[in-house]
């Protein structure tokens, strides 16, 4: 049995690529659990306390106009629940670091298709290193999830995915509206623009039946998307 050759200089140079992303990684996170720094929820997701407590804030007129914004329905619906139950710590705090992970994965992922491992340990290194990812995902607001469902629809594309695409499409909308739209025009061009090559899994598909999954498809993204910008009475 002949074992294979083991390159030491690649081997070290991947041992020491991980080790400074799990540093800068956990460094990163020093910064988002660190009680002491004004963060953005601090901001934006303090009104939520009034759902414990009814009696803060009355008659406050900014509250009123951070309870007026159209947040995607799922969004919404997980701050209510995490807000309500006392669990305000793991939706500002752990559900973030989930987030930063699935993109930092997604995106690595995508430099492996296209290069090998060495590549995607270096992409995990750029997007660990730099702050906008962090930065733009730390709180847990609405545009946390943009990074994330972006990086995804990256993925799905160099994998040529379509169904992960429609899915994207419908969950964004529940998630972080501006990407719906974005990702509805791409299924657009992919369904009936682009050449057969082009169009993934739809590419032996007649145009009926592409017509009918991107119909289906865009009604239940503006739907969805009517929904969570149609104002709660409440709140006016």
């Amino acid at each position: 049995m002949v074992l294979p050759k083991i390159n030491y200089s690649l081997a070290i140079a991947s041992i020491a690529t991980v080790s400074a992303i799990l540093w800068i990684f956990i460094a990163q996170l020093g910064f988002h659990f660190d009680e002491t720094s004004l963060h953005e929820e601090s901001r934006q997701l303090f009104y939520n306390f009034k759902w414990n407590n009814p009696s803060l804030f009355p008659n406050d007129i900014f509250i009123k106009a951070y309870e007026a914004q159209d947040l995607a329905l799922l969004y919404k619906m997980l701050l209510y629940i995490f807000a309500t139950q006392g669990w305000f710590f793991t939706f500002s705090k752990i559900i973030p670091v989930i987030l930063i992970m699935i993109t930092v994965l997604a995106l690595s992922v995508t430099a492996y298709k296209f290069g090998n491992i060495y590549t995607a340990l270096a992409t995990a290194l750029i997007c660990t290193s730099t702050n906008i990812y962090f930065l733009q995902i730390m709180p847990n607001i609405p545009h946390s999830y943009g990074l994330p469902l972006l990086t995804l629809t990256i993925l799905s594309l160099a994998y040529r995915n379509l169904y992960a695409l429609l899915a994207l499409c419908i969950i964004s909308v529940l998630l972080y509206q501006p990407v719906g739209p974005a990702l509805g025009l791409m299924l657009c061009f992919i369904l009936v623009i682009f050449p057969k090559d082009q169009r993934m899994q739809a590419a032996e598909w007649p145009l009926l039946k592409r017509l009918v999954v991107l119909g289906i498809t865009g009604i239940t993204t503006l739907g969805l998307l009517y929904l969570s910008i149609t104002p709660d009475p409440e709140s006016l």
